[in-house]
């Protein structure tokens, strides 16, 4: 059963005095922080709500103060816990793009329908994204540009890629 909770961030340590906190960030853009932002606190069926009352931007993280925590004793009862966000609350994307949690787990076929394998990973470039697709112990890396991807279905779970030299072969070496 897939989660309705989308893990965005952990808190790392208090910041200040007045109840700032150092987060760091597992989205793929800050903007996915922001004023007014409900996000919730913790592990399994017990998440704490919070709303966020500031972001500030930093080279290696973001800074965060939540409403009605104003000092650094209550700052400090957050490091170390995990950030999540409702995934209904997530802004809709453009078409054509996707969350990358809508992607992982997919099923991905080349052009023909052979079965590559799994989207597993995502790893983030400056030009693109590349996806890692595994079968058991065989590993495809995928660049995602529109030059190879001909279709995603979100619904089915699955990915249609333009066959590469080699990449449909069935060479276990």
């Amino acid at each position: 059963m897939k989660s309705d909770f989308l893990l965005i961030g952990k808190v790392a340590k208090p910041h200040g005095l007045r109840g700032q906190v150092k987060v760091l960030s597992y989205a793929s853009s800050n903007d996915s922080f922001f004023v007014g932002q409900k996000v919730f606190l913790g592990e399994g069926e017990e998440k704490k709500v919070l709303l966020i009352s500031g972001v500030k931007v930093q080279p290696h993280g973001l800074l965060l103060n939540f409403q009605g925590l104003d000092n650094r004793e209550q700052a400090e009862g957050l490091s170390g816990s995990s950030l999540y966000i409702d995934k209904k609350d997530l802004k809709a994307l453009p078409e054509g793009e996707f969350y990358w949690h809508q992607l992982i787990g997919s099923r991905v076929f080349n052009d023909q329908g052979r079965f590559l394998g799994i989207m597993e990973e995502i790893f983030p470039t400056p030009a693109h994204d590349i996806w890692i697709i595994r079968d058991g112990k065989k590993e495809v890396l995928l660049p995602a540009v529109e030059d190879f991807v001909l279709s995603v279905n979100v619904p089915r779970g699955e990915i249609r890629v333009r066959d590469l030299y080699g990449l449909s072969e069935g060479n276990d070496s």
